[in-house]
C-alpha cells in the first residue's frame, strides 16, 4: 500500500518568469556580449545593430549600471581564444564586476555545448546571469541547463533531418553570392547578363588565360561580382571555376554542423560523406567545358607544385661548413626595397 498521501489543500506555486529571476531592488551592474562570424556586409550591419540594441535597451532600466558592451567582430565561435572581449568579459565577472549578461543566442556565446554549460556553470557560481534572447533562457533559472541540453537535442534532430534529405538526393539552393543565378519560388533562374560574365571566365581559362590575368581583364571592364562590387582578384575567379553549380550539379554536405547547439560548421574534407546530384536545374556552361577546365585546373595545379619544389633546393642548403663542420641553411629576407637578402 502506498505511503504517498495526496492533500486536498494542495495549490500551484508558478515558475518565475525570466524579469522576475533577475533580483528586485538591487542596482543591477548589466553588460551585452555581440559577435559576428564573418565580415560581410549584412553580418556587419547586424553587428552594428546588436550593439545598438543592447546600448539602448540597458540604458532604459533605471536599476541597471551599463558596464559595457563586449563585441568581437569577424571572429568565429570556434576561436575561443581569438575572443579578446569575451575573455575580458569573463574576467570581469571573476573580479565581481558584472552581475547580468545579456546575449542575442547561445550560439552567439559559446562555440559547443560542453564550452557553454562550463561558462554557464562557472558564472551561476559567481552569481552571474547569463540571459539568452532567443532561446529565451536565464541562467538563474534551475531548468536552464536541462533546457540548454534540450534545445541541443532539438537542434540534432533538425540536423538529422537535413542529413536524410542529402541522402535522398533533395537539393537545398544556396544562390545568394553565386553570381548568374537568382532563386524564384526555391529555384535558380539564369541571369542572363551575369551568365555571360560567368562563361566568359569559362572560356577565357580554357583558351590559356591565367586567373590573374582574367581578375585584371574583369576588374578593368567594371564586370560586376555577385555583390556589385568591381574588383576582382584570384580567388573571386577561381571560385567561380570550381563551382558544379554552373554545370546544373550540387555537391551536398560540403560542410557539417559538429556541435548542435552553437550550430559550429566546419569543412567536409573527407570526415562525412558527400553527395552529388546531377542535371538538378539549367546549366551556364555546357558539361565538355566543364570538363575541360576542370581537367586544366588540375593540371596547372600540379605544374604549379613541381615548380615550387624545385625552388625549394635552395643554393647554400645543405652545404657544409668548412670552419664549423656544419650543414649550412639558407635563409632568405625580403628587404624593404623589395629585394631577397640570402643568409644562413
Amino acid at each position: 500500500m502506498s505511503n504517498i498521501k495526496t492533500a486536498e489543500n494542495a495549490r500551484l506555486i508558478p515558475a518565475k518568469t525570466r524579469e522576475e529571476l533577475i533580483p528586485c531592488g538591487k542596482h543591477l551592474r548589466a553588460a551585452a556580449y555581440c559577435r559576428v562570424s564573418t565580415g560581410d556586409a549584412e553580418q556587419l550591419n547586424s553587428f552594428e545593430t546588436q550593439i545598438t540594441y543592447y546600448t539602448d535597451y540597458i540604458g532604459s532600466k533605471p536599476e541597471w549600471t551599463m558596464v559595457g558592451i563586449f563585441a568581437d567582430e569577424g571572429i568565429s565561435g570556434t576561436q575561443i581564444d581569438k575572443r579578446v572581449q569575451f575573455n575580458k568579459m569573463i574576467r570581469q565577472c571573476r573580479r565581481g564586476k558584472i552581475d547580468l549578461i545579456l546575449c542575442k543566442s547561445i550560439s552567439r556565446f559559446a562555440r559547443n555545448t560542453v564550452d557553454c554549460l562550463d561558462y554557464v556553470r562557472e558564472l551561476k557560481r559567481l552569481g552571474v546571469a547569463v540571459q539568452f534572447e532567443k532561446e529565451n533562457i536565464n541562467t538563474l533559472s534551475v531548468s536552464s541547463e536541462f533546457a540548454i541540453t534540450l534545445y541541443a537535442s532539438m537542434s540534432r534532430n533538425i540536423i538529422l533531418g537535413i542529413e536524410k534529405s542529402f541522402r535522398e538526393g533533395r537539393v537545398r539552393y544556396q544562390m545568394r553570392q553565386t553570381l548568374g543565378y537568382r532563386l524564384v519560388d526555391g529555384r535558380p533562374i539564369i541571369v542572363e547578363d551575369e551568365a555571360e560574365t560567368v562563361r566568359e571566365i569559362f572560356r577565357l581559362f580554357a583558351d590559356g588565360m591565367s586567373i590573374h590575368r582574367i581578375a585584371m581583364l574583369l576588374t578593368e571592364r567594371g564586370a560586376k561580382r555577385r555583390n556589385g562590387s568591381t574588383i576582382w582578384d584570384r580567388y573571386n575567379v577561381n571560385i567561380i571555376l570550381k563551382n558544379e553549380k554552373y554545370v546544373a550539379d550540387a555537391v551536398l554536405q560540403k560542410s557539417f554542423t559538429v556541435d548542435c547547439l552553437t550550430h559550429s560548421r566546419v569543412k567536409n574534407n573527407g570526415q562525412r560523406p558527400k553527395y552529388l546530384v546531377q542535371n538538378c536545374h539549367d546549366p551556364i556552361i555546357d558539361r565538355e567545358t566543364w570538363n575541360k577546365v576542370q581537367w586544366e585546373l588540375s593540371r596547372r595545379s600540379v605544374a604549379a607544385k613541381s615548380v615550387n619544389a624545385k625552388h625549394t633546393q635552395r643554393a647554400l642548403s645543405h652545404r657544409i661548413c668548412p670552419k664549423r663542420a656544419a650543414v649550412l641553411r639558407e635563409v632568405r629576407r625580403k628587404l624593404t626595397s623589395g629585394d631577397l637578402a640570402l643568409g644562413q
